[in-house]
């Protein structure tokens, strides 16, 4: 505690004298000899006690403890005086001074004045601190009391309202001095306390909630009244409080006595509005019923699994597909549930975890002792923190059997065409092969004139057997048995290449190869030759000699590519001549592409638009199915992850893009 007094005397030896004094006991002293010099250890200092002479010389000590207690409020001045007379006590001390003490001092007197000023001061600080600690208090309460979102309103026995809180009088529309001295009975627009039997329907099937209230000449007790006649807590889960515009607002509400010495002098009532509240569960609960519907009603096995992969969520799709009902799947781990994805398990991990999400495109699952084929996607779900996952599976098999039935049925239609002409094909080189061989049988038999001329003529040794040779033909002939033969050959290795089911197996191979090898299917094509004769087609190859390999099933890219010939021929039949079709591949970011362009009839947009969509043609009935487009569209996208486009332009021809990744996904 600051024990700081400043002693103010014009006698210069009486203020050491005291100065000396005071130090030695403790405390800490001041001196000043004029008002001046007083005023400025004042502002300067921290003194709290003063001891002021009445008489200041010229001046009066009074005036100057009016003026110092002034200037630092709570100053406890004690007056000194050598004239000690009644009248100057009582004037000291009408005039604000704590003691008074007559020359010559007393030293034991002194001090023990100066000790009850500073027991003084000390009281006085724990007062103060105590009020603003009080004041503190008060104001928290009151700063809780005005911001809680309840609305909080008292009321005393007679249940005029005393206090009420910003959000009270928010909630009912009244000013404080309106609500103040209010009638808390009229607030209640209810003569009783209700609940509701169903509480998401406030307005039906209304009942008396008599449980808490008691009959008092057959007339229920108010719950207000309750409360205050017997101090007993009260809530009551449903009521309706009168706005100050007359609107009613449905509210729950507590009822609270106030006791002093176990007397009940009041009640605090706290309340809050429900109307919106009611609403927004019965919306609640109907918007999750029908997310439910919704969820039931996907044809997908649908389940929520939480961090640790214990299930939150089972439609009904999981339902059919697991026979395990959504009551029994709650809170069991999925993989026990779902062995048949156990292979999934670090997929479903990570996406719980939130670390992304995964497809997997036709997996094969066993159910029921069944292998099916589904797609699989699981992806990370977060709500308010709460990490999971979802887990969709579809069941694609009868999808899968669809389209392994339009790729192979547009490749067996492919193969009938192709089987006539080889078949035609075959018979070329192997009629060559007769005729020459018969020939050489006719211009070596002795029987000819042709064959006696020519012996005579150039005799029997070897030099003239070679120009008879030559002259006959037969080089030629041996050269086009040889030629045919070759042919043969190749048409037949592409052919029962081509026409072996695919078996999805992927492998690198070199596109050029692949192209050359689909430009002479093309040309042995029988309904090719037939139609549109595609040999007559100039082919422009622009290749890309450094086109690495590319991972691909090639009996499949074959088919693609050779239905883009087809159709470019298609197209070129119908224009005047030339007809060229320009093969183009080249390396672009990772995939290696592939065009086809033609200059024939090209399309208009409505037509390009459509091209890829299944049945749709431009073929007259009996030459296309429409279907040649739109398996090569499932090639290309979904079995290589790749992308096929067309580019067209009414009268100046179409290209078509294959783009294949170099790297397998």
């Amino acid at each position: 505690m600051n024990r700081t007094i400043l002693v103010v005397d014009n006698e210069r030896d009486l203020t050491e004298s005291l100065a000396i004094l005071l130090e030695s006991h403790g405390f800490k002293a001041l001196v000043a000899h004029t008002f001046d010099e007083a005023e400025a250890q004042l502002l300067q200092g921290n003194a709290r006690v003063v001891l002021v002479d009445v008489r200041m010389g010229s001046g009066n000590g009074i005036h100057l403890m009016r003026r110092m207690r002034y200037l630092r409020p709570g100053l406890v001045c004690v007056m000194m005086t050598g004239f000690a007379t009644t009248e100057t006590a009582l004037d000291a001390l009408r005039n604000g001074a704590y003691d008074y003490l007559v020359k010559p001092l007393e030293p034991s007197d002194l001090l023990a004045t100066i000790e009850r000023c500073f027991d003084r001061l000390h009281l006085a600080d724990e007062r103060e601190a105590a009020l603003r600690a009080l004041r503190e208090r008060e104001e928290e309460v009151r700063l809780l009391f005005d911001s809680t979102a309840e609305g909080i309103y008292g009321v005393d026995c007679s249940g005029t309202v005393t206090f009420a809180n910003a959000a009270c009088l928010r909630m009912l529309g009244y000013s404080l001095e309106d609500f103040l001295g209010f009638d808390a009975n009229l607030l209640f627009l209810d003569a009783h306390a209700y609940q509701t039997q169903n509480p998401m329907a406030p307005n039906e099937g209304l009942k008396l909630n008599c449980a808490p209230l008691e009959e008092q000449g057959g007339e229920p007790i108010r719950a207000l009244e309750a409360v205050l006649r017997e101090g007993r807590r009260i809530h009551v889960e449903y009521t309706r409080l009168c706005r100050a515009d007359k609107k009613p607002i449905t509210v729950e509400c507590w009822l609270h006595p106030i006791r002093r010495e176990r007397e009940v002098v009041g009640s605090v009532v706290t309340f809050v509005d429900v109307t919106e509240r009611r609403s927004a569960i019965a919306e609640t609960q109907r918007m999750k019923a029908y997310l439910k519907n919704i969820i039931d009603a996907m044809p997908s096995m649908l389940v929520g699994v939480d961090a640790e992969g214990r299930v939150t969520e089972w439609n009904r799709g999981a339902e059919q597909m697991t026979g395990v009902s959504a009551v029994t799947a709650a809170g069991q781990d999925f993989l026990t549930l779902f062995p048949a994805l156990v292979c999934q398990s670090e997929h479903v991990i990570a996406a719980a975890h939130g670390e992304g999400s995964t497809h997997t495109a036709r997996l094969s699952i066993e159910l029921a002792g069944e292998t099916r084929e589904s797609d699989l996607v699981i992806y990370p779900i977060d709500v308010h923190g709460t990490r999971g996952a979802v887990i969709r599976v579809d069941d694609v098999t009868e999808r899968v059997r669809i389209e392994q039935m339009m790729v192979q049925t547009e490749k067996m239609m492919s193969l009938g065409g192709m089987a006539a002409g080889m078949a035609h094909e075959i018979n070329n080189p192997l009629s060559a092969i007769l005729q020459g061989a018969q020939n050489i049988t006719r211009r070596m038999s002795p029987h000819l004139p042709a064959n006696r001329r020519a012996a005579t003529e150039t005799g029997i040794d070897l030099d003239q057997l070679a120009r008879y040779l030559e002259l006959r033909e037969i080089p030629s002939f041996l050269s086009n048995i040889h030629s045919a033969a070759t042919r043969a050959t190749r048409i037949v290795t592409d052919m029962l290449a081509f026409s072996r089911c695919s078996e999805a197996s992927f492998a690198p191979f070199d596109i050029t190869e692949i192209l050359e090898t689909v430009v002479r299917l093309a040309a042995s094509d029988y309904d090719l030759r037939r139609h549109y004769d595609f040999r007559r087609i100039e082919i422009v190859r622009e290749y890309d000699p450094a086109l690495p390999l590319v991972p691909c099933d090639r009996t499949e890219i074959e088919q693609v590519l050779l239905n883009l010939l087809k159709n470019a021929a298609q197209a070129l039949a119908e224009v005047s001549p030339p007809h060229r079709i320009t093969l183009r591949t080249r390396h672009e970011e990772g995939f290696a592409c592939i065009e086809v362009a033609d200059t024939g009839t090209g399309m208009d947009e409505c037509t390009r638009s459509k091209v890829f969509e299944p049945f749709f043609t431009t073929k007259p009935v009996g030459i296309g199915t429409g279907l040649g487009l739109s398996v090569s569209y499932f090639i290309i996208t979904e079995q290589h992850h790749g992308t096929i486009s067309v580019a067209s332009e009414l009268g100046k021809g179409t290209t078509f893009a294959v783009r294949l990744p170099l790297v397998l996904g």
